[in-house]
């Protein structure tokens, strides 16, 4: 006589949830080893993290009185990039920080002699 269905249900629940448990404990540990790896990056691209945070500066320097920030932390979702810029807070001073930003990264580009040598923006960031 076949086994009962009832009889089935646990022991198929009881592998799903052992299976889940041991994926997450899987997505856990490589997690730890990508922060691991991320942490190492950053330590070794300390110099070209300065130098990105130093041309953010001055590049929002010359659209208002006081330099912006520009911080960049390994975080466990992957990097973390903070950028502000010290004036009042408003949409057009958002679309500014993105400027800067996009305008640091072709400036750095340009200076490696990679990327395509322009940045295009759409009519949403100058709407302000």
């Amino acid at each position: 006589m076949p086994p009962c269905r009832a009889a089935i249900w646990p022991r198929q629940r009881l592998k799903t949830a052992q299976d889940l448990e041991s994926g997450k404990t899987e997505l856990e540990l490589e997690r730890g080893r990508l922060l691991t790896r991320l942490r190492q990056d950053y330590h070794e691209q300390k110099d070209r993290i300065k130098a990105a945070v130093l041309v953010f500066g001055e590049i929002s320097e010359a659209l208002y009185e006081t330099p912006g920030n520009l911080t960049i932390s390994p975080e466990s979702n992957g990097p973390k990039f903070d950028v502000s810029i010290h004036a009042a807070k408003s949409k057009g001073i958002s679309n500014m920080q993105i400027f800067c930003f996009d305008m640091m990264i072709a400036r750095l580009c340009a200076e490696r002699g990679i990327g395509p040598g322009f940045l295009v923006h759409d009519s949403h960031l100058f709407d302000g």
